[in-house]
């Protein structure tokens, strides 16, 4: 920031949300959003004019979630892309409903900033529900990790061959026959490679 640079901010180690501390989806959310804050007040104080906006925000794609040791990393935007099609809404606006207070209504089939009722709960707002990064960002991640982690091949195969993972049987064989970890180092650098 000193040398007018602007930032950008990798959240690394997100394996270990699941894979180690076992962490609730909301919860993860949280600790991403404090972190968040956190460097936000750092970066408050060298605000600078020639240097400009130096905010951070997952929906303005400076940040970065990921996994160093498992070779993976993704910004908001990696994943609104997967999602634009299905809400056919611009990778920019599906963005902005993936954080913050945003929650898909299933029932009136829109995005929504309160928590809706649940009409099997008797108009009353489920507590735990997941705003858009939970559940459309960490959950699918969360799944991948424990099917994987827990050698539940008739969960994870499925997946891999539907997101046409560049994955060759062989390779994935190899994987399986090593470590769990292993299989998950393949997949998860394969899915969201952090080289790109």
């Amino acid at each position: 920031i000193l040398e007018r640079v602007k930032p950008v901010l990798f959240i690394n180690k997100c394996d270990r949300i699941w894979l180690e501390k076992k962490l609730p989806l909301n919860d993860t959310y949280k600790l991403f959003k404090n972190t968040i804050s956190s460097v936000n007040a750092i970066c408050d104080t060298y605000k600078d004019q020639i240097l400009g906006d130096i905010y951070m925000d997952p929906v303005k794609n400076n940040i970065g979630f990921g996994s160093g040791y498992f070779g993976y990393g993704f910004t908001l935007n990696d994943f609104a892309k997967m999602y634009t099609g299905k809400y056919g809404i611009s990778t920019q606006k599906m963005c902005k409903k993936l954080w913050g207070n945003n929650y898909f209504d299933v029932d009136q089939k829109q995005w929504t900033k309160q928590q809706t009722t649940n009409k099997s709960s008797r108009n009353r707002p489920s507590m735990d529900q997941e705003n858009g990064f939970c559940k459309y960002v960490l959950k699918p991640l969360k799944v991948l990790h424990d099917s994987i982690m827990n050698g539940e091949t008739e969960i994870y195969e499925p997946i891999i061959s539907a997101l046409g993972l560049d994955i060759k049987p062989k390779e994935l064989k190899e994987a399986q026959d090593k470590k769990p970890k292993d299989v998950l180092r393949l997949v998860m650098s394969r899915l969201l490679p952090a080289k790109n």
